[in-house]
């Protein structure tokens, strides 16, 4: 009991104080209070834990609360509304292994959440595997044609005959394939890096010869992830960079990061599969050598905050 004092204590000055690194601790050594009572504690009891889990959500750390996140996304004895807030998180980091993996989801869970979710989150909620049918029929009824498409391609999904119909309804409109889109290729970006970012997963790899891998497979996707996580970037601002009309922001980035003039050449190389390519090789390379490196990399770090702070 005295620790259960001592918690509530620090749980209201956490939540007036807003201090992140405090509220992570607070919010860590709750959560292993939880898995330590969450096999033998009532419903009441583990609701209890869920609202102040709930309240110092918006308070927490980046790092504490994505490590739980991770572990929570797996485990069925997750605090469900704990979950469903980080499923609808504005970061897709926090959303996506929530909306994938969460075991304590039942139908009713996930259609709440896939009515309440942007398009971004739609697109990874229809992912999912054995999506069941009040989600699916849901997003096939209401989200873009780039979501229909994503459900009719999740060869795992349950949907009933009226959802069928109107899958089948907007291929006959010629609306069921959704195009390739600026928006859906962040996502996606954002999808494998959650996925290619764990240890130990082809370490030994050099960068340039993964990426010369990934441009022989056209794996546009995971190609960005790793320029992404290998320059410490959001999805959004790495793929800005690759498909902006202005090719001197990667040219920037590539001198902040030091890379030689071959693999950017490659770069350059990729990025004109989205724009048009660049007219003389020779000045650019020029230039890019010309490039004072402890500018770009001041550059470079101020994108790096501004990411992680806008989460784009």
């Amino acid at each position: 009991m005295s620790q259960a004092r001592h918690l509530l204590r620090d749980i209201d000055t956490m939540v007036t104080a807003r201090n992140p690194a405090e509220c992570g601790r607070l919010f860590q050594r709750l959560a292993n209070l939880y898995q330590d009572f969450s096999l033998k504690a009532d419903q009441d009891q583990l609701a209890v834990f869920d609202d102040v889990f709930v309240r110092l959500l918006p308070g927490c750390d980046h790092d504490t609360l994505l490590t739980q996140t991770l572990c929570w996304a797996r485990s069925v004895f997750a605090p469900k509304q704990t979950l469903i807030r980080l499923a609808l998180h504005s970061s897709l980091e926090f959303s996506i292994p929530v909306l994938v993996h969460a075991q304590a989801f039942d139908e009713q869970d996930l259609w709440q959440i896939a009515k309440q979710a942007n398009e971004a989150q739609q697109l990874v909620l229809a992912t999912r595997a054995h999506l069941p049918v009040l989600a699916s029929d849901y997003l096939i009824a209401f989200g873009s044609a780039e979501v229909r498409a994503v459900v009719g391609a999740n060869p795992t999904a349950q949907i009933s005959k009226t959802g069928l119909q109107l899958l089948e309804d907007a291929r006959s409109r010629n609306t069921g394939h959704a195009d390739f889109s600026y928006a859906s290729l962040i996502l996606q970006t954002r999808f494998t890096m959650v996925g290619i970012a764990q240890p130990d997963r082809e370490r030994d790899q050099s960068v340039e010869t993964r990426i010369a891998t990934l441009i022989n497979h056209q794996n546009w996707p995971e190609l960005l992830a790793v320029l992404a996580i290998k320059t410490d970037l959001s999805a959004g601002a790495i793929v800005r960079s690759m498909l902006g009309p202005d090719i001197r922001p990667l040219l920037q980035l590539a001198r902040a990061m030091d890379w030689t003039w071959p693999f950017v050449e490659t770069l350059l190389g990729v990025r004109s599969n989205w724009g048009g390519p660049v007219v003389d090789m020779a000045e650019t390379q020029l230039y890019y050598h010309a490039i004072d490196r402890q500018q770009a990399c001041m550059v470079h770090e101020f994108l790096v905050r501004r990411s992680r702070q806008t989460g784009d």
